[in-house]
Formats: C-alpha cells, structure tokens, sequence
C-alpha cells in the first residue's frame, strides 16, 4: 500500500511538473513572440518616421526652385542642379549631394 501511495503521488507530480514546464514553454514562447512584435513595430515607428523627416527635407530643398536665378547663384548652385537634386530618391539627402556636385563644379571653374 506504502508503494501505492508513493506511486499515485509521484505521477501528480510529474504531471504537474509537466504541465508547469508546458505552461512556462508556452509563456516564454508568448513573451517572445510579443517582443518580436515590439521590436518590429519599434522598426517600423522608426523608419516612418524617419520617411516622414526625408520629405520634410525634400519639401523644404525644393523651396529652393522658388528663388531666382540670382539669388541661387549667390548661393553657388543653378536652378537645373537644383531640380536634379530635387529628383534624387528620398534615401539620398538631396542637400549634400547638390553640395558635393557643386564643390565639383566650382573646384573645376565649371560654372553650374
């Protein structure tokens, strides 16, 4: 009767370490998973936002093409430069590389 005992006792035991272990698998695997869904919502507030920023800049660039053709040669740049810059895809910062095209052309003698 003794090993009865200990025998019905033990399988609750494991049963319930089972289903502790189970429960705390399943938990861990829901935890992750939601941490995965943070992190990728985390990267997708990020990159919108950072797009949003990209078109800022973009729209304020192209604010350029409403000055006169003075006024962006004092600025060292021509109203062409400024459209093709204005056209790059919103990754490329616009600004610098009207920048760089402009040192190229100035360090050249070559006038935009």
């Amino acid at each position: 009767m003794t090993t009865q005992r200990c025998t019905t006792r033990e399988q609750p035991m494991v049963a319930e370490t089972s289903n502790a272990s189970g429960l705390l698998h399943r938990l861990l695997r829901a935890t992750g998973a939601a941490i995965s869904v943070r992190g990728t919502y985390s990267k997708l507030c990020s990159r919108l936002a950072i797009r949003h920023q990209q078109r800022i800049d973009r729209q304020a660039f192209e604010n350029m093409l409403s000055l006169d053709d003075d006024l962006l040669q004092d600025i060292g740049v021509t109203r062409d430069a400024v459209r093709w810059a204005a056209g790059l895809p919103l990754q490329e910062d616009a600004a610098l590389a009207l920048r760089d095209i402009s040192r190229q052309h100035n360090h050249a003698g070559i006038g935009l």
